[in-house]
């Protein structure tokens, strides 16, 4: 008896288009560094918000919000990547292959 822990995912409930954005840390010659963005992909992916909240930290009212994204597998993302949706950038807290079945990728992060 097989027990999967995962929703079922299809190709069709990926109707958003979804960017991984990885950033690259140089030295910039003079003892400092410069760090450049560039998208290593654009797949099409399901964005589902999971929480939000509101809170005041050192006087300043800040929004954090949590999402599940599901892609296919394979895509080039690690959790030191970020992922542009809606001119938001999320930070990954975790990937996971869904039921190791190397399909679908679901992924959690935050803004």
């Amino acid at each position: 008896m097989r027990i999967t822990t995962q929703k079922t995912i299809a190709a069709e409930d990926l109707k958003e288009r979804i960017t991984v954005v990885s950033y690259t840390v140089a030295s910039d010659g003079e003892g400092g560094t410069t760090t450049t963005q560039s998208t290593t992909s654009t797949v099409w992916g399901q964005l589902t918000p999971l929480s939000q909240s509101r809170a005041l930290n050192e006087m300043q009212l800040a929004f954090n919000k949590a999402v599940r994204v599901y892609v296919r597998y394979p895509c080039a993302i690690t959790t030191d990547d970020k992922i542009l949706f809606d001119s938001e950038y999320y930070t990954i807290h975790s990937i996971l292959d869904i039921d190791n079945q190397h399909q679908y990728l679901k992924i959690i992060a935050y803004v």
